[in-house]
């Protein structure tokens, strides 16, 4: 029997609009780890709008049928802000009597606006699992003792206070209007320790994911899944949210752990491609030798996609066609640009021209498909630089995603361009690297936008390369370049409807269905 058996916790994940340069869905990470703290204790429901064909009717359900007592929600990426807030309001309107606490990047770094608006109650800030345990164990405690949870009750607000790793109003918002409240104070409580032994986490609870429906089409369909193995990174890059949210630290499972991770995910639920999401996954060649030779014990037959960076690239050099021998297809390559002074305003450390050539030549001997992360738009870029940059990288890249420079709030990057006045969009829902945020150069917004779109569309189809991958034997190569093919394409369709407006906007995924739950 639970401990807490009455007290039911929903997991929130909100839906996607179009990622752009990435295809597919997985499941959250964070709510799979969180879930595998919670499960032996409370009533746990894990809701992924993701993966759901009508989201708001199956939200608008499950608050109706479930009624939860606490709703944890995720905000990982910010482009995702409207769909988030969607979410909240909905969440106000249909079941306001749930405490609601949110986590992730973007919660932490706006908690303010969120626990001001009344859109969430409490921010977990930092690492989640052990604060929202402790969230939901005070709450189910008091509920015992009042048989209704009040935000007005005063002891229950001192006791959440005692909590480490959080932040709420010092007093009441009213939840049900969800209106900024300026006069509200916010109390943080200390940070939270980082867990330094990750393998001291459970596995995630992947058994509460609806796991058939998980889909990545370009790298093999319902058998791809995605998988992370450590926290953060080390790394200083001025866009970075992974290296800001970490404080510029990174945590790693074991190999051991890796391991036995894929294997669950193999043998239970046959996922045989994964897509790491680990932001330096060669970053430490002791811990990549570790996973190679336990991987080979294992005896799995697996297919997988890192990212890296080029001075990790180098460093495992040794290894990668033992990497490649035992499934590794593709490496994502953070090289960003071939430009001194552009590096340099990105904070690359290192890196240079020459290291980046010396890292893609590595990928390219080994047989080993290449995505090259690039970066145009700073205040040093013009016309000339982005077709530069696309032709230095062709030379040797498989796929380019040629990102906008986009200044993620809470990152170096986003506080010296708002303070210099150069950001021009401040609609969240657009920073996506696919859309432009601010003027590149000299140039004014719409010729920067004219400019991307325009030669991107060139680089895609005057390029014999783009034609020979759409008809490669390599399946990988094949699915994802008529992928960036059709997204070049779509997204040219769709500026030359929006042809003329000063800005673009998104609108949230089915906002028909959305408009009709909220209005009715």
């Amino acid at each position: 029997m639970k401990k807490f058996g009455d007290f039911k916790i929903l997991l929130l994940d909100a839906p996607e609009t179009d990622m752009g340069w990435f295809n597919g869905n997985v499941a959250s990470p964070a709510l799979g780890y969180i879930a595998a703290y919670l499960k032996n204790d409370f009533d746990v429901k894990i809701l992924d709008l993701h993966v759901e064909k009508h989201p708001w009717l199956a939200l608008k359900s499950t608050l109706e049928e479930f009624k939860p007592d606490l709703i944890g929600s995720t905000f990982v990426h910010t482009c995702h802000h409207t769909e988030v807030n969607s979410c909240l309001r909905m969440i106000k309107k249909i079941h306001p009597a749930a405490f609601v606490v949110g986590g992730g990047y973007l919660f932490n770094v706006l908690h303010e606006n969120y626990i001001k608006s009344g859109l969430i109650d409490i921010a977990v800030m930092g690492e989640g699992e052990m604060t929202f345990k402790l969230i939901a164990e005070t709450l189910a405690k008091r509920k015992k003792q009042t048989t209704v949870l009040s935000r007005s009750d005063k002891t229950l607000r001192e006791s959440i206070k005692q909590i480490a790793g959080l932040a709420l109003s010092e007093t009441e918002v009213c939840s049900s209007a969800a209106s900024f409240d300026s006069r509200v104070d916010i109390y943080k409580s200390p940070t939270r320790p980082f867990i330094e032994n990750l393998d001291s986490i459970p596995m995630p609870a992947f058994e509460l994911f609806p796991m058939e429906r998980y889909n990545l089409p370009i790298y093999g369909g319902k058998e791809t899944f995605g998988a992370m193995f450590s926290s953060g990174c080390a790394n200083r890059c001025s866009f970075c949210t992974e290296s800001a949210a970490w404080n510029h630290t990174v945590r790693r499972h074991s190999p051991e752990y890796a391991i036995k991770y894929l294997k669950l995910l193999y043998e239970v639920y046959g996922k045989k491609t994964f897509v790491f999401g680990d932001t330096d996954f060669l970053s430490k060649p002791e811990w990549v030798r570790g996973f190679i030779d336990n991987l080979k014990a294992s005896g799995m037959k697996i297919n997988f996609f890192v990212q890296a960076c080029c001075t990790s690239v180098i460093k495992c050099a040794d290894m990668l066609p033992e990497l490649k021998r035992i499934g590794l297809f593709k490496i994502m390559l953070g090289a960003e640009s071939p430009f001194t002074d552009v590096l340099k305003l990105l904070n690359k450390g290192m890196q240079n021209r020459n290291i980046i050539l010396r890292a893609m030549d590595l990928v390219k001997r080994n047989d080993i498909l290449l995505l090259i992360m690039m970066i145009w738009g700073t205040e040093h870029d013009t016309e000339e630089s982005l077709v530069q940059e696309l032709e230095f990288f062709g030379r040797y890249a498989d796929f380019i995603s040629p990102g906008m420079l986009t200044p993620y709030p809470g990152t170096a990057l986003y506080e010296s361009l708002k303070n210099t006045g150069r950001i021009t969009v401040d609609d969240l829902s657009m920073y996506d690297q696919l859309h432009v945020i601010m003027p590149a150069g000299n140039m004014t917004y719409m010729q920067t936008v004219t400019t991307y779109r325009k030669n991107l569309f060139l680089h895609y189809n005057i390029n014999w390369k783009t034609y020979k991958s759409l008809f490669s034997k390599n399946k990988f190569l094949k699915r994802i370049q008529w992928y960036y093919f059709l997204l070049i394409w779509s997204t040219f369709y769709k500026d030359l409807m929006a042809f003329g407006q000063d800005h673009f906007q998104k609108h949230i995924i089915h906002e028909k269905e959305y408009d009709a739950i909220m209005n009715g």
